[in-house]
């Protein structure tokens, strides 16, 4: 989280570790927590990407990229703006 933290580290975006959005989509939960929050301004409209960091032994399978997606359903970012790395790759 830290590297990918500091790769995204450039004017005009605002980089967060760890930090937390409002599960709108999800009455259970109040918010969920994020790697990686990437934040811009794009024609004063604020643009979020998520990234989501994994070190898992193994490689990630669809289920783990279906729960992904629910995870930005879940916040109400769109799946283009949602970028999930892992350290072994992923199933076919």
């Amino acid at each position: 989280e830290e590297v990918v933290a500091k790769l995204h580290e450039y004017e005009g975006v605002t980089v967060e570790k760890n930090a937390k959005l409002p599960a709108i989509n999800n009455p259970q939960r109040k918010s969920r927590e994020i790697d990686v929050l990437l934040t811009k301004y794009m024609l004063e409209e604020k643009i979020h990407t998520v990234i989501q960091c994994k070190n898992e032994s193994k490689k990630l399978g669809i289920e783990r990229i279906d729960e992904f997606i629910g995870f930005l359903q879940d916040v109400g970012i769109p799946n283009q703006q949602g970028i999930l790395i892992c350290v072994n790759g992923y199933t076919k």
